[in-house]
């Protein structure tokens, strides 16, 4: 059976994803802030919940182990907040999630179109690359607000 991580379960993105990899019939585990109030939820609909921060890199590669797709959706919205925070969850978080995939080369386009059908399919793989690549690149501090 191909278990899917879910990071950032919990939120509203990430919440449809769950319901549709369990739909699609994949083992679900997710990635949830420690306390969350979803987990419970989560795990009644046999989600394997692994809590942990998405800015903490072991709890990151905790809930990774074992995982053969990984679809990274944990991410701090909101109209106002601290800087750092935005940019310690969404850039830090996820250059975590994205360097240990691509060291362990979990990433598998063919299978994120199977549990996404309504994703192109034309370009996803070097669309995948690219994207992998540059996270792995940019320097946090060198990203500016204007």
């Amino acid at each position: 059976m191909t278990v899917v991580l879910v990071t950032g379960a919990s939120g509203f993105i990430g919440s449809h994803l769950v319901q549709r990899c369990l739909h699609e019939g994949y083992d679900v585990k997710a990635l949830v802030r420690k306390g969350n109030a979803s987990i419970a939820g989560l795990q009644k609909e046999g989600v394997e919940v692994v809590e942990g921060d998405i800015r903490d890199a072991a709890a990151v590669n905790r809930a990774v182990k074992g995982c053969d797709l990984v679809f990274h959706v944990a991410a701090l919205t909101s109209d106002w907040g601290d800087l750092k925070d935005f940019t310690d969850i969404n850039i830090g978080g996820t250059r975590h999630a994205v360097t240990l995939l691509a060291s362990r080369a979990v990433v598998d386009a063919s299978k994120a179109r199977r549990v996404l059908g309504w994703l192109p399919k034309v370009g996803l793989e070097e669309g995948i690359r690219r994207t992998l690549d540059w996270l792995v690149s940019v320097d946090p501090s060198e990203w500016k607000v204007k």
